[in-house]
């Protein structure tokens, strides 16, 4: 009777191994054929013959027949190598794991087969030790150790030492190499007749200097104007509530501090998109974008006419390689005819213009170990009917552009609150995701007054 358990045990472990191992040969020779990068290709291509030893192995061994010590000896390298394999599998999964059914079932499916490779390789070990030394004589005795591991064994050795090198090659080396981009930003009055309205000529050039392609996920320009009044004299006490707002928060050259002049409240002239959502640029490559905003000269005149133009551009950013888009789903948090919940929530009433994208994978293995993730970039163009506290700032808040890559569906809030709904700043640290913003200021051009020379 024991005999028979310990039978039915050892085919149930290989059996459980060896389906495990035909998973990975699948897997592996799906991703080896069609694969999107030549590093996915590879790994395939490693995983297929790994998981091939392992089914060779374990299926030229019959539960039937007794074992000899040389098949004891391949099945122990092949459980080894399939424990090897889960725990890789497993650190892919625990590197970007969320509560989503495949990534649950991808790991059930990884613990259970690293559970029964090593079992069966204890089993397989203890069986090597318990086996009588063949003795010498005429006969020829079976192969040796060596004979076994250099023949059988080495293949397996080299591929699983060549999968480390391959997730130094596609993970950690692409995280060495950040994403840059430099924008450069200029501003020009033009001239007009009296009464007609004044040019401003924009011009910003985004240029991508780093080493790898990089996704523009979404940019934003604003134009404003700001009334300033200059005393001739400098103030001798220190208005607490502009320093504050110079300097308490991290907003660059937005902020100052003037003892001569006090800024006004900035009002925006124009806004808008600088280049499409999700354009690539290659490295070296650059984006120019002439943009004209005209402005009537009435409020460019007078006391409280604008004395200073501001141009601020914002953009974010990704490496191409990292975060592979579908299509994109364009969503206003305020229209009634969104059909989905999470389109409103959290926008408190807002405005919020949404472009999200589903973010897909080039291998089979990325699909099966990585969360289901989102991009969204948003818009905020208008405040709540209600009125949100505006800052205590001479530039305007809105319009503004917000940013998140997130785990599966969440709500309009992740954009314009992130703090309220949990943090998936890693997959943003994982996808690379940065920004860049610029400021240009021009001194306001002055309306050319009515000559007094008669022609």
């Amino acid at each position: 009777m024991a005999g028979v358990v310990r039978l039915i045990t050892r085919t149930l472990l290989h059996l459980l191994v060896a389906t495990w191992g035909l998973l990975i040969v699948v897997v592996g020779v799906i991703d080896a054929v069609s694969a999107s990068s030549v590093p996915s290709r590879f790994q395939g291509a490693l995983l297929a013959i790994v998981g091939g030893y392992i089914v060779v192995s374990l299926c030229r061994l019959s539960g039937i027949r007794l074992p000899t010590r040389d098949d004891h000896r391949r099945v122990l390298i092949a459980a080894l190598a399939a424990f090897l394999l889960a725990l890789y599998l497993l650190y892919e999964l625990s590197t970007d794991f969320a509560p989503q059914p495949h990534l649950l079932r991808a790991g059930v499916v990884c613990i259970v087969s690293a559970l029964a490779s090593i079992v069966l390789a204890v089993l397989r070990a203890v069986g090597v030790a318990r086996f009588p030394q063949p003795q010498a004589g005429p006969a020829s005795p079976p192969r040796n150790w060596r004979e076994v591991w250099l023949s059988s064994g080495a293949t397996v050795v080299a591929a699983l030492i060549a999968l480390p090198l391959t997730w130094y090659s596609t993970q950690y080396v692409p995280d060495a190499a950040a994403p840059t981009i430099t924008i450069t930003s200029s501003l020009k009055a033009g001239q007009a007749a009296v009464s007609a309205p004044i040019p401003i000529t924009m011009t910003i050039t985004f240029k991508n200097t780093a080493t790898a392609s990089v996704r523009v996920l979404g940019s934003m320009y604003q134009l404003t104007g700001t009334a300033t009044s200059v005393s001739p004299t400098r103030s001798v006490a220190i208005d607490t509530s502009q320093r504050d707002a110079a300097l308490k928060e991290n907003y660059g050259p937005a902020a100052r501090y003037n003892r001569y002049a006090t800024h006004q409240q900035a009002q925006v002239i124009q806004y808008g998109q600088v280049v499409e959502d999700a354009v690539e640029l290659i490295p070296n490559e650059e984006s120019t974008a002439t943009i004209v905003a005209f402005v009537p000269p009435s409020v460019l005149s007078g006391d409280k006419g604008f004395s200073l133009l501001r141009l601020t551009v914002d953009i974010v950013f990704v490496r191409a390689d990292r975060v592979s888009l579908g299509v994109p789903d364009a969503v206003d948090s305020t229209s009634t005819a969104s059909g989905s919940e999470r389109d409103h929530e959290g926008c408190e009433g807002r405005q919020v213009l949404q472009r999200r994208w589903t973010v897909t994978y080039g291998s089979l293995i990325d699909r099966l170990t990585q969360s289901r993730r989102e991009v969204a970039i948003g818009r905020t163009v208008q405040s709540s009917a209600t009125g949100l506290p505006e800052p205590d700032l001479w530039w305007e808040a809105i319009p503004s552009l917000d940013y998140s890559i997130h785990h599966g569906q969440q709500p309009c809030g992740r954009l314009v609150n992130p703090d309220q709904y949990g943090s998936d700043r890693g997959l943003e640290e994982r996808s690379m995701l940065s920004t860049a913003g610029a400021v240009t200021e021009l001194a306001a051009p002055r309306p050319i007054p009515p000559s007094t020379t008669k022609p």
